[in-house]
């Protein structure tokens, strides 16, 4: 009899140590695991939204890359097709291009060096070749980037072929001429003289 009831005992003190035991792992192990699993998800979850902040700024730095870079290449063909002074040698290197392409021979230019209050690069070519090198040679220059104007035209034919005359103007914004024209007339003595009240003989 006090075999079982020492056996009884031993089966409740046990349980009851298992229960500690228990509480104890609950409280001192699996809450504070719990709290540190929950306290990663909510860094991973964090750290997620910080990447997909990231990729956004990444993508619009991108973005604003891509414009920049096409506003800079927009401006520059606006400088070629209107740049802001005579750029003579480049006309007459873009008219000698097309000469080239179309195999008329450049007998002589003539550059307009007068000074006159224009905006216009005037360029006059003498040409040898066929009629239809000139055909297509007219027909190039008005596709070029810079605009281009032909101001008068005169094809003649002799012993050596067909010439032609031929009088081009190049536009060109005249920035510098502007600049000087308005600081001159802010500087002018007229400008600067103030009107005089009354005054007797």
């Amino acid at each position: 009899m006090n075999k079982e009831k020492k056996t009884s005992q031993a089966l409740i003190l046990v349980t009851v140590l298992l229960f500690i035991i228990s509480i104890f792992l609950v409280i001192f192990v699996i809450v504070p695991k719990f709290s540190q699993i929950q306290s990663l998800n909510n860094d991973v979850k964090s750290k997620k939204e910080e990447l997909t902040l990231g990729l956004a700024k990444i993508d619009a730095i991108n973005n604003a890359q891509s414009i920049i870079k096409n506003s800079v290449a927009d401006l520059a063909l606006l400088n070629v097709a209107l740049p802001g002074d005579k750029n003579t040698d480049e006309a007459l290197v873009m008219v000698e291009k097309i000469c080239d392409l179309n195999g008329l021979k450049i007998s002589s230019v003539q550059i307009d060096s007068s000074e006159k209050n224009t905006s216009i690069t005037s360029l006059t070519y003498t040409l040898n070749g066929s009629y239809p090198s000139m055909v297509n040679f007219l027909s190039d220059i008005q596709k070029n980037i810079r605009p281009v104007s032909v101001e008068s035209l005169n094809i003649t034919s002799s012993d050596e072929g067909l010439s032609m005359t031929v009088a081009l103007s190049f536009p060109y914004l005249q920035t510098k001429e502007i600049s000087s024209q308005s600081g001159e007339a802010a500087s002018s003595p007229e400008a600067k003289a103030s009107p005089t009240v009354g005054g007797g003989q």
